[in-house]
């Protein structure tokens, strides 16, 4: 169950370039808003025995931190910042709640156990994102030269983004489109696949058949997929692993096969 249509494009595809599609393990994407519709539908799932006999249907929950870093705050310091902390006192609806500046380690942790208060049982998991959106995460954790890809088209001018990474992905939320950004977000990934299963698959010889070369396909795929989990946030990581298997699995025999 996730909050918008990013995470509902993205999702499905990731778990695919992480080699574990959904479909092949009977996984359904739902889209909820963000009244509180989802825990009543986490809830259907839940049995109070909290032993084996409960349903045999892994569930999981993902959620926005929905706590804005300092380097989203407009103002002189913050190059790519564009919210405005002092709304409240320039008449507009405040949102002095939304800070992270204005909580203590033990208040955002409290903050994520109350979105998983009662529901993180028998087969249900909530995950909260590692940091403010999906998107931001994305950026923040690895992915930020294929998420500035995705927003501008070409990596052209990528070295004029400045700061730390948390500056860098605060760019990528304020440029971000949350309707075109994911399908070219996958679009990039894919074709970075592409290129590795073609550089594989350049170390065959001519009289190599058609095994060597399935073979060299999935080494390549194999491969990515572990590249891949490395640069993704973890909580995106561990969502997709719940509903399918763990990804280290492949791990040894990967090493064993190609050169990372």
């Amino acid at each position: 169950m996730v909050e918008g249509d990013g995470e509902s494009i993205l999702l499905p595809q990731l778990a695919k370039l992480l080699g574990r599609p959904l479909e092949d393990y009977g996984v359904s994407i739902i889209t909820c808003d963000n009244s509180g519709s989802w825990k009543r539908f986490a809830r259907l799932f839940l049995r109070k025995d909290t032993s084996s006999n409960h349903l045999p249907i892994k569930v999981c929950a993902l959620r926005d931190l929905d706590l804005w870093p300092d380097c989203a705050e407009e103002n002189d310091g913050n190059e790519y910042g564009f919210k405005d902390h002092k709304a409240k006192e320039k008449g507009k609806i405040g949102n002095e709640g939304y800070w992270l500046k204005n909580y203590s380690v033990e208040e955002i942790e409290q903050r994520r156990k109350d979105h998983k208060y009662g529901l993180e049982r028998n087969n249900v998991k909530v995950l909260i994102s590692n940091d403010w959106t999906l998107e931001y995460c994305l950026a923040k954790h690895g992915l930020f030269d294929e998420c500035y890809e995705a927003i501008n088209g070409n990596k052209d001018d990528i070295g004029n983004i400045t700061g730390d990474v948390e500056n860098k992905a605060t760019y990528v939320q304020s440029k971000v489109s949350k309707t075109n950004f994911p399908y070219m977000l996958v679009d990039i990934l894919e074709r970075e696949l592409s290129k590795d299963i073609e550089t594989e698959k350049s170390g065959l010889t001519s009289d190599q058949d058609c095994e060597a070369e399935a073979s060299a396909i999935n080494r390549a795929e194999r491969a990515f997929s572990i590249k891949l989990k490395n640069k993704l946030p973890s909580y995106i990581v561990e969502a997709i692993e719940h509903v399918t298997k763990p990804i280290e699995d492949e791990a040894a025999e990967v090493s064993d096969d190609v050169s990372l």
